[in-house]
């Protein structure tokens, strides 16, 4: 819109005014403002009909909620965005349009309004649109020309936000471990259950072989092959044991672990597979 240049253009002007400085309060700085509004208005309007605006809060309040704001964010973008090596700059500025387009999902309508804005320390070192609600603060309490360069310190509603975002993104992530933890620690947990049927199931299948082999040399007079199948039963039988009392120990507390051994031990002496071997020990 033609009129919100002109609010630029007077704002601009009202805001270097070396006369009044820095220290006019906001009612006197918003009336030269649009004092100098309605001259410039009649100066572009002379062959038109002119709807003259009386009250400075219609051009306070177009220039805080309309104008500096989208002006802001626009300056945000190009702050930040430099114009490539050999670019012109009618595409370095449809650049800048296009990627304002895309991170406020409406168009940028204030490009004129920069070439009286951008260069005021006002809005020269603005890079970050949260800005603009410190900029209004400024506009009621007066209006201040030199933007210092210290940073303003972070709010304490932004503060509190960002503070319990941060809570909130460090408690998923400590229960995302935990759920890691908890799947590998069941998995383990399924590796060792199966490794251990296998390996329990492959050591029942041996001993039902050796137990037969040994029954069939011995009802065949093979003292020989069935004194080494027995001696294969008592060395798988050994074997079978320890691996059970490692994988024993292994779970068991320290404080613990050598008392246990003792009822581990009579807990294997009472296994189905040891009357097995007792019976073909008795047929020997």
């Amino acid at each position: 819109m033609e009129e919100d240049v002109w609010i630029a253009r007077a704002f601009a002007k009202a805001s270097l005014d070396s006369v009044q400085g820095n220290d006019q309060k906001a009612d006197n700085f918003w009336q030269s403002v649009l004092d100098i509004f309605l001259s410039i208005q009649e100066e572009s309007n002379s062959n038109k009909d002119i709807i003259k605006i009386q009250a400075p809060d219609l051009i306070r309040q177009r220039f805080q909620k309309a104008i500096q704001p989208m002006v802001t964010k626009f300056l945000a973008i190009k702050n930040t965005t430099q114009m490539a090596s050999g670019e012109n700059p009618e595409l370095y500025k449809e650049r800048l349009l296009e990627d304002f387009r895309e991170n406020h999902n409406r168009p940028f309508t204030f490009y004129k309004c920069l070439e009286y804005l951008d260069k005021l320390p006002k809005f020269a070192n603005h890079k970050d649109p949260s800005e603009v609600a410190q900029m209004e603060m400024e506009e009621e309490c007066g209006v201040k020309t030199v933007v210092p360069d210290t940073v303003c310190p972070e709010g304490a509603k932004k503060a509190a936000k960002r503070q319990k975002m941060e809570a909130i993104a460090e408690k998923r992530d400590k229960d995302k471990k935990e759920r890691v933890k908890e799947v590998v620690a069941a998995i383990n947990n399924i590796n060792e259950t199966l490794k251990s049927k296998f390996e329990e199931d492959t050591y029942k299948l041996q001993l039902k072989d050796l137990t037969a082999e040994r029954a069939f040399c011995f009802q065949n007079g093979d003292t020989d092959g069935a004194k080494k199948a027995h001696e294969e039963l008592n060395a798988l039988r050994n074997e079978f044991k320890a691996k059970k009392l490692a994988a024993a120990q292994k779970k068991m507390a320290p404080a613990v672990q050598e008392a246990s051994n003792v009822e581990f031990y009579k807990s294997l002496e009472s296994d189905d597979d040891d009357d097995t071997i007792a019976d073909a020990t008795v047929m020997l």
